[in-house]
Parts: C-alpha cells; structure tokens; sequence
C-alpha cells in the first residue's frame, strides 16, 4: 500500500515537472514570436521617426499595452523628448497632444535613464517619482535604450491595473530597446555618412561652377589670342577686355626692349586712359628691376601686392595712386618675354581667381608671341610656310574644339546641381563618374589631331550616357559600325560627331511627344568613312521654329564650329571633309525625323 502511494505520488510530481516544462517552453515560444515580429518590424524602417512611432503602436497590438511612449535624449538639454506615443495621447498622423519633455533623473523615466536600467513600478502610487501625463495610473514600467552603454532615450509604458507589467513584459521591451538602440545608430550613421556625401558633392559642385567660370574667361582670352597676328593688336586687345571682362580699373602689358634693359609697355587701358593717346609714351616704360613690374620680371614670378603703400617697390608715371597691383611675367620656354600689369585703386582687390587666369592669359600670350614672332621669320623660307600654316590649322582645331566643352560641362553641371538638391546622391555620384570619365577622355585626346573609331565611339557612348541620365531615359539610342574589320585602324577627327548627336537629341528629339531615339551608324567606303545620324524627331522646319521663338538670346555655335573644323580640313588635308542634312520621310510623304550624313576622309595621310 506505502509503495503504490509513492509511487503515484512520483507519477504526480513527473507529470507536475513536465506541465512546467510545458508552460515554460510555451512562455519562451511566445516571447521569441513576439522578439521575432519586432526584430522584423524595426530592421525594415530606415526614418527614426517611423521606427519609434511603429515601436509603440505595435507594443499595444502584441503586448496588450494601454499606452506606450518613447522618449529620446536631447544631450545638450539633457532633457527626454517624447517622440513617440500610442494610446489615450495619440491622434491621427503621428503628432503628440502636448507633448512633453522630462529632465534627465526626474521622474521615473528621467531616473531610468540616468541609472540606465529598467525599472517597474507596481503601484505608481507608493512611488513619490511618479509623474502624472495625461491621466494617472497605477503601474508603469520604463526601459532605457542604450547602445554601449550611453543612453539614446527611454520606452515607458503605464497601465490603470496595479501589478499588470511581468518579467515577461521586461524581458521583451528590453530586447525591443536593444533593437532600437542598434538600428537607431545605424540610421544615424547612414544619415551622417549622406550629409558628409552631400556636403562633398555640394563643394565639388561649387568648385566646378568656380572652375567653369574660369574656364569660360580663359577660352574668351584663348579664342582671342588665337585670331590675332599681330602682337600689338593682341597686346591691346588683351588689356582693353581685362578691363571688360574681370572688371579691372587700369592694364598695362609690357615687353623688352631689343637688349633687355628696358620694359616698353606695349599696351594700356583702363581709368589712366589708352597710352595711344599719349604724346610722351617714354614715360611709361620701366628699367629693368624698377618697380614691381621690374621685379616680377626679374623674379620670374607672379607678385600681388594688396596694399601699395606698404611696397618700397611701388611708384607711378602718371602720379595717380592705386592700392592694389598685380603682376604677372609672360614668360616661354623659361624666358621672360614681358610682364602683364594691374592696378586698383582699392586695396586687396586682386584675388587667387584673377591670379589664376592672368597666368593662363600670360601663357597663351606668350605662345601666341613665339608663334607671331616664328611665322614672321618662316615667311623668308618657303619650305617652312607651309609646315606653319599646318600647324597654325592644328591650333585653330585645338581652339575650336576647347569651344565646344565649356557648354556641355556647364550643362552637365547644371544636372549633377539638380541632383544634389533633389537629395538624389546615387545618381548624382552616378552622373559624376561618367561626367569625369568623358572629361578625362576628352582631356586626353585635346592635342589629338585624329584618334582611333574605336575611341570616338567609347566617348560618343560616354556622352549619350550622360544626356540619358539627365533626360531620365527619354530617348534610346544605338551605335553601330559597318564594314570595318578592326575600329582601332581607322583614325578620325575628335569629338566630330558629337555636336550633331547633341543637336539630334536637343533640337530633334526632345520636343518630340512618344518614342525619341537616335542611331548612329559609322560605314566605309573605300578611303570614306560615312557616318549617318539619324532621328525620329520633329525635323528641321519645326525645329527651326522653335529656334526662332528662343527668348534666351543664346546662339549655339556647335554646328558652325563643326563646318570651320571641317573646311579647314578640307584645306589641310585636300581630302573630303564634308556634311549634308535631309529630312526623313515616311510611306505617306510625311516629315517624321533627320539624317546627318558627315563624311570624312580616313586614307592613309591623315
């Protein structure tokens, strides 16, 4: 009888055992479902905002909450801000009525988050801490969310029964808080690492605009020089659009004298008035080392000097006194052939921009000087004439061509700025990338007389990449080769093709309405190479009207720069440079595109 009562008595405390082994495994089977769900839940929000305001709705939902609010710290203020909340203070559009802000250490939630522990509070009202919201009531349980170890703000929940919140409840909100904590950080970082990207992409796009200004002044001074044969006429062509160009008061250009003793000033502008003018024009010229135009001669060096008064050096022909001068030696091959002068009247006027372009001026100005100075003494040689005028050719193409980039760059940054404000940082890196790709390429071939098919179509698909991006995909385009063997053999001219693509897409395609595409087809001909640009656009009429009807005042010189191009390699080369235009037609005679067909010669001379 004792045994058999043992042994039920063993039997009743086995099956005790296992319906605790039962409840625990169900309780730990509903906390890691409800671990899962918020682990879930708040890896896929990327805004702190919608995280938190996800956090407490969904902490009602699951966990039978009346209300639950978050609070994040203000670490200047040390002050807990309520940001989100559901329950009884919750409205439509995730606001909070009256929200509220709680001193770090007071209350119950201010002492979590000081102590960086979690707490629960049975009965709020044995607890002088508590500290009534919107309604009082009589539990409250309060989380931090800390990631190592430094607080980043608090979860608290209440509830109007004494003794509602468990070791369940803890266990749960304390994983949520670890949660939060690391996805918090982790959204902060990437928001960080952005604003960083931005701010870089912002500077970038400021120095680009810095840079394109320069560079549109510098190609004016380049264009210039370049028409000039006479250094005279250049000389005071470039003083007279200093003045008008860079907004300086006075210019003055100098050059030596036949034995260097003395700087003649060639040519003058600006408030003094046009040194033509004068009657006593000795008066302006300066002995070697005199002055700071002496001594920028001598030196070899670029001097600005903010403040004349300061300068032993400085001294004046006319006894009109500016504050500010600077000097910038024109110099070839290492040697000196004069000196660009400024002056201001106000001090600290000359700034690292006008040093930047007067140095370029001065270089093209003194290459300029050689070379008029060069063709003046082959014009005695026959032979050497015409090894001149080709390279006077090769220059007028460098210079036509250099016209053509600043547009598309200011275009091309006009998008990468439209990017940036938009907060579109992929593809404003993205743009940026091909951007500087065709730069480079382009840079690299500017010297470059002819290169090869196969590089004129990696740049032609560099740039129809670009005009892409910034037209958002609203054209497709192909380009094919026919005929040829190996693109590597055939040498073109550079960058030929492109403003006829340029102008298929701008003036043919985009006014059209439906499907706009382009197709660029390169074919050989014998010592031909034909290259057809055709598209669906809306032709030459209709675009021709639309140019007519362009307010902006702006004249595009693409396609006259091309014909100057190509007539001066007809001149150079005595071969076939040439282009013609016609509309496409369709089965009813209707005008439905344009077909470019460029021809250039690819025989073995060029």
């Amino acid at each position: 009888m004792i045994r058999e009562t043992n042994k039920l008595k063993r039997l009743a405390a086995k099956t005790e055992i296992e319906k605790l082994k039962t409840v625990n495994y169900q309780y730990e089977l509903e906390i890691q479902q409800v671990v899962n769900f918020f682990t879930t839940s708040i890896s896929s929000q990327f805004s702190v905002d919608d995280m938190l305001w996800d956090v407490t709705r969904n902490c009602i939902s699951k966990l039978g909450f009346e209300d639950c609010v978050i609070y994040l710290l203000d670490k200047q203020q040390n002050l807990l801000v309520q940001k989100a909340t559901w329950g009884p203070k919750a409205i439509k559009g995730n606001t909070i009525v009256n929200a509220i802000s709680i001193p770090v250490g007071s209350g119950i939630v201010g002492s979590v988050a000081k102590n960086n522990k979690p707490e629960i509070v049975n009965n709020t009202a044995t607890d002088n801490r508590y500290m009534v919201d919107d309604a009082a009531r009589l539990s409250e349980i309060a989380v931090p969310i800390s990631n190592e170890g430094e607080v980043l703000g608090v979860i608290d929940s209440e509830h109007s029964q004494a003794n509602f919140y468990t070791q369940r409840h803890l266990q749960i909100l304390s994983t949520i808080a670890s949660l939060l904590a690391g996805r918090i950080s982790k959204i902060e970082a990437e928001k960080l690492t952005r604003q960083k990207e931005i701010e870089i992409l912002e500077m970038k796009a400021v120095n680009y605009q810095y840079q394109l200004e320069i560079e549109k002044v510098v190609s004016f001074f380049a264009s210039a020089i370049a028409s000039h044969q006479q250094v005279d006429d250049m000389l005071w062509d470039i003083s007279r659009n200093l003045i008008g160009k860079l907004g300086f008061e006075d210019c003055m250009i100098y050059t030596w004298n036949n034995d260097k003793t003395v700087l003649l000033q060639r040519a003058g502008y600006g408030a003094k008035g046009a040194m033509q003018s004068e009657e006593d024009k000795a008066k302006y010229h300066v002995p070697k080392g005199k002055g700071i135009v002496g001594a920028a001669a001598d030196l070899r060096q670029t001097i600005l000097v903010n403040d004349t008064s300061k300068d032993k050096r400085y001294f004046t022909a006319d006894h009109k006194i500016r504050l500010s001068e600077l000097c910038v030696p024109i110099i070839y091959d290492n040697e000196v052939l004069g000196v660009i002068n400024a002056e201001h009247s106000e001090g600290n006027f000359y700034t690292q921009r006008h040093i930047q372009i007067l140095n370029t001026i001065a270089t093209h100005c003194a290459e300029k000087i050689k070379k008029i100075n060069a063709e003046q003494q082959a014009r005695e040689k026959e032979v050497e004439v015409l090894k001149l005028n080709r390279d006077l050719a090769e220059s007028q193409l460098t210079a036509l061509r250099a016209q053509m980039n600043p547009h598309f760059i200011f275009n091309a940054l006009n998008s990468v700025q439209q990017y940036i404000l938009k907060g579109n940082t992929d593809e404003a890196n993205r743009y940026l990338s091909k951007f500087s790709k065709l730069q480079r390429e382009i840079l690299n071939n500017s010297n470059q007389s002819f290169i090869t098919l196969e590089k004129e179509k990696e740049i032609l698909d560099l740039y129809l990449q670009l005009e892409q991006l910034r037209f958002d995909g609203h054209f497709t385009y192909s380009v094919t080769i026919e005929n040829i063997t190996d693109s590597s053999e055939i040498k073109v001219p550079p960058m030929l093709v492109q403003p006829f693509v340029e102008n298929a897409i701008w003036h043919g395609l985009m006014p059209q309405q439906g499907e706009r595409k382009v197709d660029i087809q390169f074919i050989l001909q014998g010592e031909i190479l034909e290259c057809l640009i055709t598209d669906n656009g809306i032709g030459r009429e209709a675009a021709a009207q639309l140019k007519q009807k362009n307010i902006s005042g702006y004249q595009s010189r693409g396609m006259a720069i091309v014909n100057e191009r190509l007539e001066i390699l007809r001149q150079q080369h005595q071969q076939p440079f040439e282009v013609t235009v016609a509309d496409v037609l369709s089965s009813d005679n209707q005008v439905s595109g344009t077909q470019v067909s460029l021809r250039i010669y690819v025989g073995e001379n060029v």
